[in-house]
């Protein structure tokens, strides 16, 4: 700064028939007033608005910078881009030139806040038991499809790529959820809904049985059908086990062919029973009767087809 230093300045008028004669006074320029920067203070806004509106924000803030004082003073700044909407700091230095002293400066941060990370949580893997029906498993399906959550973000959306769901009868599907945000990369993470096979069935028809001749047909009858009953099975899904029947042999002699079948609403393959259309069936067991000593034999297990 120029300091101020009075002129002063002395007239003298001399002349022949006297002593001088002189006279004094000052020419006085003012001090120039000091410059008083004032720096807009530090500015923080919060994260996930658009970039136009940060883009505002801080223009704005650079406006309010404020001065007094100087010689043709002249304010400036170094400001740069704006902080990106997603996160980020613009220090500026403001600075005022002046003819009368040296730059004076002073300096302020514009910040936005980072956004709060993306935080996915997949539901656990879900097992179901088998012979539910398919409704049901749907139903469960989706309810378990919208157990994902997620927090943070900007502007976040959630996703999936759930197809259909595993069939009532046993299948797993595996389902992708994904979180879209503005301010980072996709996050993802994966969880299975399973549904657990049924247990195969298992078919045991009664072995042959062969019956002496010469018994009431009462008799006769109730063999039949207690011989009926000693089929037995494990496994399947809703399964009902149904027979051929037929009248009982003679009592005088003959045959009767049944056949058991299961039927299930899951039923796999198995090497010890015929499918077919989902039933399981062994056949071909014959109650046979004996006449006069002669033994009227029965075929054997049916394992045609297998």
């Amino acid at each position: 700064m120029l300091a101020e230093v009075p002129a002063t300045v002395t007239w003298t008028v001399s002349s022949d028939c006297e002593p001088d004669v002189t006279c004094s006074a000052t020419f006085t320029v003012e001090d120039a007033t000091p410059i008083m920067l004032t720096c807009p203070p530090d500015q923080t806004e919060v994260a996930c608005q658009d970039q136009a509106m940060i883009d505002q924000e801080f223009n704005d803030w650079l406006g309010d910078a404020m001065y007094t004082g100087g010689c043709i003073g002249m304010l400036s700044n170094d400001a740069g881009a704006p902080p990106d909407a997603c996160g980020g700091t613009a220090t500026v230095t403001f600075t005022v030139t002046s003819d009368c002293e040296p730059d004076v400066t002073c300096t302020a941060t514009f910040t936005v806040e980072d956004a709060t990370p993306v935080m996915l949580t997949c539901p656990p893997d879900q097992m179901e038991v088998a012979c539910q029906d398919q409704a049901t498993i749907d139903q469960r399906f989706n309810d378990w499809v919208g157990d994902a959550m997620f927090s943070g973000g900007c502007n976040a959306m959630i996703t999936n790529d759930a197809g259909s769901p595993p069939d009532a009868c046993g299948g797993t599907t595996t389902v992708t959820f994904t979180v879209s945000s503005d301010c980072e990369s996709d996050v993802t993470c994966t969880a299975n809904f399973i549904v657990e096979d049924p247990d195969p069935v298992m078919l045991s028809c009664p072995s042959d049985r062969t019956e002496v001749a010469c018994q009431d047909q009462a008799t006769i009858n109730q063999e039949f059908n207690d011989w009926l009953g000693d089929a037995m099975f494990t496994g399947g899904c809703n399964a009902m086990i149904t027979n051929s029947g037929g009248a009982p042999p003679d009592a005088c002699g003959g045959t009767t062919s049944v056949t058991w079948t299961v039927s299930s609403d899951c039923e796999p393959d198995n090497l010890h029973r015929i499918v077919h259309g989902g039933d399981t069936r062994c056949s071909d067991v014959d109650l046979s009767s004996r006449s006069n000593g002669n033994s009227l034999s029965g075929s054997s297990d049916d394992r045609s087809g297998i």
